[in-house]
């Protein structure tokens, strides 16, 4: 006799892929206050404007989390003229979501 246990599982492919964009975000951010060879900050300013935004969540069917600069409009300048830390930040680390999702989805016999 089979059980069905889709709702649980749905829960969880979304609790799991949420968890894996989290940890992909805070990768990506970690990686761009450490690399910006464009670019000096003398203050720190800059590097602490890098954050998570917003941690993933559900939006119009799809789980989206979104990190970037924030409150620092000087930021469009060092990432566009003087460097692209963020855009390189997601070039290393995007990469590794589909992994972390892979050990989160171990199944079983």
């Amino acid at each position: 006799m089979l059980k069905w246990h889709g709702r649980r599982f749905l829960r969880k492919v979304a609790r799991n892929t949420a968890e894996a964009i989290d940890e992909t975000m805070e990768l990506a951010v970690e990686y761009a206050k450490a690399n910006h060879p464009g670019w000096v900050s003398r203050s720190g300013d800059a590097e602490d404007s890098i954050q998570v935004i917003e941690k993933a969540h559900e939006e119009q069917g799809a789980t989206v989390g979104r990190w970037g600069s924030k409150g620092i409009a000087y930021m469009l300048f060092l990432e566009f003229r003087r460097g692209r830390a963020m855009i390189r930040a997601a070039d290393a680390t995007y990469r590794q979501v589909l992994p972390k999702l892979r050990r989160r989805f171990r199944f079983t016999r």
